[in-house]
């Protein structure tokens, strides 16, 4: 434990649920995940997050389950499936099979009629390309094409959807990602600060056009 207080040696997500265990913490207190990969370099370092390898968590596990377990955390959340369905744009029933998996992977608890997520933020990685990421990036894509179409005025002012054709050099690629992740942690801070009121989606999205062989 000295070497993890000292940030020599990290604990594996199953280690962390262990000791919460054993100290009978009903809600154990988040750490900032540290992310050894190249690939998110840069990531999630002031906001506290809880790491979750994606490969823990079933093969049943989905993009539903993440919105589902993101709007406990908003202000006037209602415990009732019929509302998260509606707000979520998500099929009643799906909602229902997404909350009984969230309980019982600790990530959401029922308190009597109150439903908490258990995890705060939480982070999901992985080794490599993942079957159930892309789809959740697919989803949420799908839906921001969706409210492209939507062309009332606080539709626009709610929204910020725009993009750049960039002609680079691909040796400054890495610091390229590096910084958009920088950038992320960034809204995610200011986003932490105070009682969310609404859950909004937040896609960057970096891929060749055009590549030389």
């Amino acid at each position: 434990m000295a070497y993890v207080l000292k940030g020599e040696r990290h604990l594996s997500f199953e280690q962390f649920e262990i000791i919460a265990d054993k100290l009978r913490l009903a809600h154990p207190p988040t750490r900032t995940t540290k992310i050894q990969t190249r690939r998110h370099q840069g990531q999630f370092k002031s906001t506290e997050f809880v790491e979750i390898p994606v490969d823990t968590l079933g093969k049943d596990f989905n993009w539903v389950d993440l919105l589902v377990a993101d709007i406990t955390l908003v202000k006037g959340f209602k415990n009732d499936v019929q509302w998260i369905s509606r707000e979520l744009k998500v099929p009643v029933k799906e909602v229902i099979e997404s909350v009984e998996k969230l309980i019982r992977l600790k990530i959401l608890s029922q308190e009597g009629e109150t439903l908490k997520k258990t995890k705060g933020k939480i982070y999901l990685s992985t080794q490599g390309p993942n079957t159930m990421l892309r789809n959740y990036h697919r989803e949420l894509i799908g839906r921001a094409l969706t409210a492209l179409q939507d062309t009332d005025a606080p539709a626009y002012e709610n929204r910020l959807i725009t993009g750049a054709t960039l002609s680079i050099q691909v040796k400054y690629l890495p610091e390229i990602k590096k910084r958009m992740n920088q950038f992320i942690q960034e809204i995610c801070d200011l986003a932490s600060e105070g009682d969310s009121d609404a859950l909004y989606q937040l896609n960057l999205q970096l891929f060749p056009l055009f590549k030389r062989k």
